[in-house]
């Protein structure tokens, strides 16, 4: 059986192919050291040019060089779309739609009809009540800039240690309305945290067009000194593969051919371009692949889990690999207990993919520590 990489698998792939790929074969790979020296020199000459034409001076008054240069690297090897005729447009699209599920999620109607003190007798009552006013309020906000006012608010509201149990019928129904209260002020603060501030959002739709042209610019740069000295880095290895297999005539010297049965390990921490290439190796029947979604870390590198999940429901036929036989029962049940209350998944959420389901229970091998 042959054992390799994805991106070993790519590089002899692609030296196989390498006049489809336009690509010399002798190429060498980049490591991140090398790739990121070379990147970095790239960098430099490509900032120059931009501030000698002065097309993007408005970025480099808006943003500091540490945050153009950042932004720069991350993007390096991004595939680009095409520009919306109004950026602005899609970002408030997004953000109403982002208000609308956090207005009708559970957490928000529970505290909107969750019963209070009388709020003329205990404060922690009265922040209930206007909070209550503020969900109220954000339901029925005219425009967005409303909403996005009154959900700062929400984000920033001081609840203090007040609260008396005598009002609420008990410690444990006073302890609960806290609980509701700041559940909700840390999901509005995570919101306003993704959404930003209106009006920062407006200058950055203004300015993304500058940033397209930046981002074309460094990107042409870094890839043509890739190929001066026929070298090419990881992203590179994989989006060259995958082309090359959109060749069926490519695939199918690879597909029930050279690779007759294919499993990948680690699923969970693939990306949607890895993915590209491992189904357009295989046949449906001969693809197995491993992996747990709860241990997907590698978003930093380009993993993505919602792969594991769209790929989960395609393959169907499911083994769950539930047993444990390092820890004991009382640890596993314990532990199963835990993560079926914290690992739920939304269906209504806009992220619902990328949330992780608990997914069967485990079980323990040996009763005992």
């Amino acid at each position: 059986a042959r054992i390799t990489t994805i991106h070993g698998l790519c590089a002899d792939i692609l030296r196989a192919n390498a006049a489809e790929a336009a690509i010399d074969p002798r190429f060498a790979v980049l490591d991140e050291v090398q790739a990121g020296i070379l990147l970095e020199n790239t960098l430099e000459r490509s900032l120059a040019q931009a501030a000698r034409s002065g097309d993007q001076a408005a970025l480099f008054s808006e943003y500091s060089p540490r945050q153009i240069r950042a932004a720069l690297k991350s993007l390096k090897n991004a595939e680009l779309t095409p520009l919306a005729d109004d950026p602005l447009a899609v970002w408030q699209a997004f953000a109403a739609e982002q208000v609308q599920y956090f207005v009708h999620q559970p957490l928000s109607q529970d505290a909107l009809h969750h019963p209070i003190a009388n709020p003329s007798e205990d404060e922690l009552a009265r922040v209930f009540a206007d909070t209550q006013l503020l969900l109220s309020e954000l339901q029925n906000a005219p425009d967005l800039d409303a909403q996005m006012t009154l959900l700062a608010q929400l984000a920033t509201f001081k609840i203090g240690n007040v609260g008396k149990a005598k009002a609420w019928g008990g410690a444990d129904a006073k302890d609960a309305a806290k609980d509701i209260l700041k559940e909700l002020r840390l999901a509005a603060d995570s919101l306003t945290e993704i959404l930003g501030d209106p009006r920062r959002e407006r200058r950055a739709a203004e300015l993304l067009p500058l940033w397209h042209r930046l981002i074309t610019r460094l990107q042409a740069d870094y890839r043509a000194a890739k190929l001066q000295n026929a070298q090419l880095d990881f992203d590179d290895l994989e989006r060259l593969t995958r082309d090359v297999l959109l060749n069926p005539s490519v695939a199918a010297r690879y597909r029930g051919a050279e690779f007759k049965h294919v499993l990948v390990d680690e699923f969970q921490d693939t990306n949607a371009q890895q993915w590209q290439i491992v189904k357009a190796l295989t046949e449906p029947h001969s693809l197995f692949v491993v992996g747990d979604p709860k241990q997907s870390i590698y978003a930093f590198r380009g993993a993505d889990v919602s792969v594991f999940q769209g790929v989960r429901g395609e393959i169907g036929n499911e083994v769950a690999l539930a047993r444990s036989f390092r820890t004991h029962a009382g640890l596993i049940d314990a532990f199963n207990d835990i993560f079926a209350r914290i690992l739920v998944r939304d269906e209504a959420s806009p992220s619902a993919a990328y949330q992780i389901e608990r997914g069967e229970a485990m079980q323990a091998q040996r009763s005992n520590p």
